[in-house]
């Protein structure tokens, strides 16, 4: 290859999105100067406003305490000196409230992106077309489509190159070809492959080209063909620009987007239909909050297998749910008529009505899971919520609905029965009452049609590394194993094995777990990048030669170490052609050793978590049930700790006074509990598990009628100092 004039640096960002912007928010000061930002677009964070206005999405979906400066409470600080507490929402009960969309992009503006040098408060626009790993600790030469090379000894690749995800009835319908997503910020556009194909082809390609002849296969020539007219993804919709009044939609999916697009177009004036395999649910997050930090990852970062780990990251976020505002959202427009949500329903086959260009009739099925299935037997969560609200309506007598942000005050739903009884006729029916049927009587049918204009797939979206020619290229000349489109990369530092490149953003779901492409996970992703390029020059060697020597041992020399000779001096002696020979050899065996692993592109079935198993009550709990139901239960939530030695005296405050014959307490070893039954409440304290031991048979209780108080003397078995009474 002819040397060509290059451009030097330290580091190269690929991207300026979220995921970029959260590491360069924590680079050293010293690295910021020699660090380079690459975006096809030529600014921060422009594909996520332009998806945002899209959607019409007025809140983000995570805490105020979720944003890319490295300070977790900056964002509030922002608020409190700009005096804009109006744009935090609270959402959950026991959760900090969200922000605004525009909080948030005056805040990411102002007080990250002003912050960072002027070199890098505009990224450069271009296009990242292949990343070309060097030998030892020279880092990457990274080509550019303006045909610059820049030199750089590390690189870090954010872009996701997510696609939306095609259900099979669309790809079977006529002359329906695969869909052209939006073009994601700083790399090169994918080819028109088949996601599951391109793997194939790697693995092929990775088989029989040998490792010096390796070189990033070009993108199709071919682009990708428009879906039929009338069906759009929901990267694809823009709702400050459509026209929806007085048409009908049907939105096909139970997610945030599917939330967002059905109640903005019914806040429109459109005739909405939300179609959705499983109940919808509201849920405060994408995933469990467990999955922020350790509490679930540390477990995570235990399991060796990229296929379980790929499992649990696919049930965890395989919950398509809404939070609290979209719910509300929902529940008015479908109390105004203007909104219908078909729960345990999918499309079997869609056609084009005769003579009507654009528009189609659906057949919808019920969805066969097992789970909800059972659910059908009783009105789901959804249908409770509109019945509620409809009924507060009704007794208030109010003629309008609760404000909405978007679409001002929602009428009286007076043509909007909440039961109706199923129509004669299985065609097309009306939504209201399709709506508010009796579930059992909708499983009694087996197929319906459905009338509509337009469609919109709001089916997730699909990864694959295979499919994105700049990591397809990376993956030929350092081969790593690919487990369901996402590569497998070195935890501690997220690096490529074998390549200078560090990936951050969706891509690193099988290391920073199923938040990688959301606020939390792209902290986390950004703390462990900017700690390794601190280490860069100091360490023994490049952490990326470590992490494709261990990937070395753990697959291609077990055959070695089965013969009895030394995986270690195997390793060492070998040359980097050698290497890169065998991990591609060994990739290909360990693929096929994992079997074939299905592809978010595929459309994963939706698997319901497992529900909770109710538990009968402990043995070790007072008996209350001779209590009267009607009598209130108050939990005493402040109390006073008396340490004296040996002794402890916890001071119960009640509201009134109770004799000593109306106090029932149960002293353990290591817990306490105690109910004090009065005329107007039973006051309850428990206390599961103490601080420390204490001696049973030397514990009483004593009570003091006039001053309303019930004092628990408990024997310590021993006078260390209680600083709780929690343990």
């Amino acid at each position: 290859m002819a040397q060509q004039d290059e451009a030097r640096c330290e580091l190269l960002v690929v991207g300026a999105g979220l995921a970029a912007l959260h590491l360069v928010a924590r680079l050293p000061d010293k690295l910021r100067q020699d660090t380079v930002v690459v975006d096809r677009s030529g600014g921060w964070l422009h594909d996520w406003t332009a998806r945002q206005n899209r959607l019409a999405a007025p809140l983000l979906r995570t805490p105020v305490q979720q944003h890319p400066h490295a300070a977790p409470l900056a964002l509030q600080a922002y608020v409190e000196k700009h005096g804009r507490q109006q744009e935090l929402v609270p959402v959950f009960k026991g959760f900090a409230p969200v922000p605004d969309t525009s909080l948030f992009l005056d805040f990411c503006s102002s007080e990250v992106i002003r912050e960072l040098p002027a070199a890098l408060r505009t990224p450069c626009r271009d296009t990242v077309l292949r990343i070309e790993p060097l030998a030892g600790s020279a880092g990457c030469r990274v080509h550019l489509a303006s045909g610059k090379v820049l030199a750089a000894q590390a690189v870090v690749y954010t872009p996701a190159n997510r696609s939306p995800v095609i259900p099979a009835w669309v790809k079977a319908l006529p002359a329906a070809p695969p869909h052209t997503p939006p073009a994601e910020t700083g790399s090169a556009p994918s080819g028109s492959e088949p996601a599951e194909a391109a793997g194939e082809a790697v693995a092929d390609e990775l088989a029989a080209t040998p490792a010096e002849q390796a070189q990033p296969p070009a993108p199709a020539s071919s682009s990708p063909a428009p879906l039929p007219a009338g069906i759009q993804t929901w990267d694809s919709v823009n709702l400050r620009t459509a026209e929806l009044a007085g048409k009908r939609v049907v939105v096909v999916g139970g997610g945030m987007s599917a939330g967002l697009l059905a109640a903005g177009a019914a806040e429109r004036g459109a005739h909405v239909t939300l179609l959705c395999r499983r109940p919808l649910k509201p849920q405060p997050f994408e995933v469990d909050v467990g999955w922020w930090g350790a509490k679930q990852l540390s477990a995570f970062r235990q399991v060796d297998s990229s296929a379980l780990r790929l499992r649990s990251c696919q049930r965890a976020r395989r919950q398509g749910s809404v939070h609290l505002p979209v719910w509300r959202r929902l529940t008015q427009q479908a109390v105004a008529g203007r909104l219908t949500v078909l729960e345990g329903w999918e499309v079997a086959s869609a056609g084009q009505l005769d003579g009507s260009q654009g528009s189609w009739r659906l057949t919808l099925k019920p969805y066969s899971h097992e789970h909800t299935r059972e659910q059908a037997a009783a009105p789901s969560l959804f249908q409770q919520a509109v019945a509620a609200t409809a009924a507060v309506g009704q007794r208030t007598g109010a003629s309008q609905g609760a404000p909405n942000p978007q679409a001002g005050a929602m009428p009286q739903p007076d043509a909007a029965p909440l039961v109706d009884a199923a129509p004669a006729a299985p065609q097309t029916p009306p939504p209201a009452q399709q709506q508010q049927q009796p579930p059992q009587q909708q499983q009694q049918k087996e197929e319906v049609s459905l009338e509509t204009q337009l469609v919109w797939l709001c089916c997730g979206s699909a990864y694959d590394a295979a499919a994105d020619p700049v990591l397809r290229g990376l993956q030929l000349a350092a081969p790593t194993l690919l487990a369901g489109g996402y590569a497998c990369l070195d935890d501690e530092h997220l690096c490529w094995p074998g390549a200078g490149v560090y990936i951050a953003g969706r891509g690193a779901l099988l290391s920073v777990g199923p938040t990688a492409g959301d606020l939390p996970g792209m902290r986390l992703a950004a703390d462990r990048i900017a700690s390794s390029l601190r280490r860069l020059g100091y360490a023994d060697g490049p952490v990326w030669d470590a992490a494709q020597q261990s990937l070395l041992r753990q697959r291609c020399l077990s055959d070695a170490t089965s013969s009895g000779s030394s995986s270690s001096a195997a390793a060492a002696g070998a040359t980097d052609a050698d290497v890169v020979s065998r991990l591609a050899a060994a990739v290909v065996a360990a693929s096929a050793a994992l079997g074939p692993l299905p592809l978010e592109a595929e459309g994963l079935p939706f698997e319901d978590p497992k529900p909770k198993v109710s538990v009968s009550k402990p043995s070790n709990l007072i008996d209350v049930s001779d209590l009267s139901p009607a009598l209130p239960r108050r939990e005493l939530q402040q109390y006073k700790m008396i340490d004296d030695d040996f002794e402890l005296t916890v001071v119960c405050q009640l509201e009134e006074g109770v004799p000593l014959d109306r106090v029932r307490v149960m002293f353990g070893e290591r817990q306490l509990e105690m109910w004090a039954v009065g005329q107007a409440a039973a006051y309850h304290l428990h206390v599961p598990r103490l601080y420390g031991r204490i001696i049973v048979k030397k514990c009483k209780v004593k009570v003091n009628q006039k001053a309303r108080k019930v004092f628990l003397m408990l024997q310590k078995d021993s006078d260390a100092e209680w600083r709780f009474l929690k343990g």
